[in-house]
């Protein structure tokens, strides 16, 4: 049979000495089903009959059924006692947890800025680095350009050659005026590079600009340092001195010559 206790139903081996012989015939332990499974009210006999199980009752310890703290104070106390340990547990464990992942935040964004100091760092690097780059290979370009460009500077010199010949011989005109014709457009394409003539003769000597092939004595003082005659004409790139003019610088002389008396 079953003993009922709130609806929570356990089987009960019962002895029964109510056959002939006074033998006691063990039953199964569900040879009585109560009618309350059954779908029906259990009757007062099955009641009274329950209640006499006391050697077999099960005390129901569910925590959400009021007669099992009743029925069990100790396990009542104990179920009570859980619930907090295991929530101080989880707290501890949860703050324990956050602790971590607060230390492994702070880490990572240490590491952040000392990877964006890195990075700015690099990056300026790399900035002077393309600068530097520009610059040489701007000066390199420039340096080619002037090696070509003097070179046709020669050129130029042989077309002044041809000039000062044609002019002290017996040229024709047509001829002189074909190299004239010659040499002024060989000056403009010279300055579509930047390339332009440097007048000498006549100024004051400035090393950075000329150089001195002679010097020769003078006796007017306006003339000392000053530059008297052009051997080879100089040239600029733009503000600089592609090649600059050889020329024969004046002297002021010491002697002075005087009258005869």
């Amino acid at each position: 049979m079953y003993h009922a206790n709130e609806g929570y139903k356990v089987p009960v081996r019962r002895l029964s000495n109510q056959m002939s012989g006074g033998q006691g015939v063990s039953r199964g332990p569900f040879s009585e089903v109560p009618e309350r499974s059954r779908g029906r009210s259990p009757g007062p006999r099955q009641s009274a009959q329950a209640s006499g199980d006391a050697g077999f009752h099960v005390p129901d310890r569910r925590p959400w059924t009021a007669s099992s703290a009743a029925e069990d104070p100790a396990g009542a106390e104990r179920q009570s006692r859980e619930p907090a340990q295991t929530r101080d547990h989880a707290a501890a464990k949860m703050a324990g947890e956050i602790a971590r992942l607060t230390q492994l935040v702070d880490e990572k964004d240490r590491q952040a800025r000392e990877s964006a100091v890195m990075a700015r760092r690099a990056e300026e690097e790399l900035e002077r680095a393309k600068s530097r780059i520009r610059k040489d290979a701007a000066k390199e370009l420039e340096q080619k350009n002037r090696a070509v460009l003097f070179s046709f500077l020669e050129v130029l010199d042989d077309l002044e050659r041809a000039l000062d010949a044609a002019r002290d011989g017996d040229g024709s005109s047509a001829v002189l005026q074909g190299i004239e014709l010659v040499r002024k457009g060989f000056l403009a394409k010279l300055d579509q590079f930047g390339v332009t003539h440097l007048p000498a003769l006549g100024s004051e000597f400035d090393p950075n600009r000329h150089e001195a092939v002679s010097m020769v004595p003078v006796s007017d003082a306006g003339d000392d340092r000053a530059v008297i005659g052009v051997v080879r004409e100089g040239y600029l790139i733009g503000d600089e001195t592609l090649r600059p003019a050889a020329v024969a610088v004046g002297k002021l002389s010491s002697f002075t010559a005087t009258e005869p008396g």
